[in-house]
């Protein structure tokens, strides 16, 4: 009797559990062999990121125009800036970390209107332009449009992100309904209740198991608790109960690493060579593999300056080769792997804004290079126009340094840009050395470059190159009467001589001395000295004693040599020596100009 009774109530409790469990696991039974979850079709892989980028290129040119338009356009634009930036906060606060989530694959209603905002978008950009300062009546009336349908489509959007939750489930993302998860811990806490409840009952009233039938019931019971506690405290489970059981599903998220580009910046550039223009290019899986594409713009590679980024390229186009007006495409080739992105720029060449005239002195030369005392040489000077405009008359100075002429300042004509005038100055220096040369050419109007207008150089004069020479003629004397009395004394002068044009006396040769002995004594030696550039000459029939003083004498360009005899005496009938006499040449030494 005792067991009866045992077995009846173990089968209440039983039935009990099986109640429970069936109540609670209604909504699970799917788990066991439901469908699974179709994947949606990709479609248009037009992604989160995608759109994003789109809404922030709207909404940055809408502030841009805003400054300067009317207030009927200004009340358009305030609109759609507030749906636009609403809705970029929203999508940034549920897609923050799934970027690359086609919007195709959200869910059939979200992904529909996602779209038509997508379009919207499109055709707000197409009508602000950076460049545009205000907007005509016919495109007034499309913002209008666009900004209802935006409005309209926002709130939508809005609405179905706020009802639903983004999880990842063993790798995989899904959009789940955030009602249907919240009801789903209702159940597990209203669940695990009734299990508690029902556990205790068992364990105070029945004191704890103490056959095989009362131990299996506990094991459920245990496994029961453990199972609705996960489900309670695991936000990741209850995903996987709803994946599983294919309950409040709306879309499994399909990535696509496809690059996409979304966005160039700036569109339109100037290649100017002063700068270092460069474009960015915004998007998404840029690097698909850690692999850059190879870059080309208007069909020219773009080797250099480029930085990498997965969301970013930054290209830069100092080395871009070849001027450009107009529009070129930005290519992004990523071999066979993924199709190739392209994006339009505008390239623009800056028209040169023309310099002022710029005179200068070109060049200074000499001819002969290297001039002679005495001699003329020319100065040429060469004046250029380095500026960009024409430049009109100016004047130019010669400064010789010490020379003779080139004093007169010349006059230059106009000069076109790059046309040159050639100015002459004879000049003359007397004397050799080194002369410094001053040459200046007055500023053209306007001219803001003067560094360039006075140019300076050294001009080393030579002497004149010359010749030697001489000249001579032969003299002789006697003293006459048959000779003179000691202490008398008498010149003999030489016939002139005459020293030719551009000569001059050469002092290096000629000179010198030579000794004579008294008559009486002929341990007395007197010294007769040859003036320097002079030579006197004796030869037979010359009565060296008689010698007293050698001089030369000039008068212009005449020169004279004079002998002085002394008197000795003893010329009697029968003195052996006879008179004073002297034989001999008088030469001059000189150096001549070579012609």
């Amino acid at each position: 009797m005792m067991g009866y009774v045992t077995i009846r109530r173990l089968g209440r409790v039983m039935l009990a559990i099986v109640v429970i469990a069936i109540v609670g696991f209604a909504p699970l039974l799917p788990i066991l062999g439901g469908p699974q979850p179709a994947r949606a079709q990709i479609g248009a892989a037009i992604t989160v990121f995608g759109l994003l980028e789109a809404l922030r290129q709207a909404a940055n040119s809408i502030e841009r125009l805003m400054s300067t338009a009317t207030a009927d356009v200004q009340s358009v634009l305030e609109s759609l800036d507030n749906n636009i930036q609403g809705l970029i906060n929203e999508l940034e606060t549920k897609y923050r970390d799934n970027l690359d989530i086609t919007i195709s694959s959200i869910d059939n209603a979200l992904n529909g209107r996602l779209l038509q905002v997508s379009q919207i978008i499109s055709q707000v950009n197409a009508l602000i332009g950076e460049n545009v300062t205000q907007i005509e009546a016919s495109a007034l009336t499309v913002l209008r449009s666009a900004s209802d349908e935006l409005q309209v489509n926002v709130a939508a959007i809005r609405q179905s992100l706020a009802d639903s939750v983004v999880v990842t489930v063993q790798g995989v993302t899904y959009v789940l309904n955030a009602a249907f998860l919240n009801a789903l811990s209702i159940l597990a806490i209203v669940a695990l209740a009734l299990g508690a409840i029902v556990f205790i009952v068992l364990l105070f009233t029945r004191g704890g198991p103490n056959s095989l039938g009362q131990w299996l019931v506990f094991g459920l019971m245990v496994v029961y608790l453990l199972f609705f506690g996960a489900l309670l405290f695991s936000s990741d489970l209850r995903a996987w109960v709803m994946v599983r059981a294919n309950q409040g599903v709306q879309a499994q998220l399909v990535f696509t690493r496809q690059p996409e580009l979304t966005s160039i910046s700036p569109q339109r550039i100037v290649l100017d060579p002063n700068a270092n223009p460069s474009v960015s290019l915004r998007g998404l899986n840029l690097l698909p593999s850690a692999t850059p594409p190879a870059i080309s713009i208007g069909g020219q590679a773009i080797g250099a300056g480029v930085g990498y980024g997965d969301r970013q390229i930054n290209v830069s186009l100092r080395a871009y080769p070849a001027p450009v007006n107009g529009e070129v495409t930005v290519l992004l080739d990523y071999g066979p792997a993924f199709p190739p992105l392209s994006a339009a720029l505008t390239v623009m060449t800056p028209t040169p804004t023309l310099g002022p005239p710029n005179l200068a002195v070109q060049s200074l030369t000499f001819n002969p290079s290297v001039p002679i005392a005495r001699r003329q040489v020319v100065a040429t000077v060469t004046i250029v126009n380095r500026g960009q405009l024409s430049a009109g008359e100016s004047t130019v100075t010669f400064n010789s340094g010490a020379g003779v002429g080139a004093g007169t300042p010349q006059a230059t004509a106009r000069l076109a840009p790059g046309q040159t005038s050639v100015h002459t100055f004879p000049v003359t220096y007397n004397q050799p050395g080194s002369y410094a040369i001053t040459v200046n050419v007055a500023p053209a109007p306007n001219e803001r470059d003067g560094s360039d207008n006075v140019s300076t150089a050294t001009l080393t004069v030579s002497d004149v190159p010359r010749v030697q020479g001489e000249l001579s003629v032969g003299m002789s004397g006697t003293w006459p009467g048959g000779g003179g009395e000691p202490g008398q004394t008498m010149p003999f002068r030489s016939a002139p001589l005459t020293l030719p044009p551009n000569c001059q006396i050469d002092n290096s040769r000629g000179g010198g001395s030579f000794e004579v002995e008294d008559i009486n004594n002929p341990a007395i030696k007197y010294t007769i000295t040859h003036p320097q550039g002079y030579q006197f000459e004796f030869i037979d029939f010359t009565f060296w004693r008689s010698l007293y003083r050698l001089e030369r004498e000039v008068s212009g360009n005449q020169i004279v040599g004079i002998v002085w005899l002394k008197g000795l005496g003893g010329h009697g009938l029968f003195a052996s020596r006879g008179p004073e006499r002297f034989n001999g040449v008088f030469r001059v030494f000189t150096l001549c100009e070579q012609n």
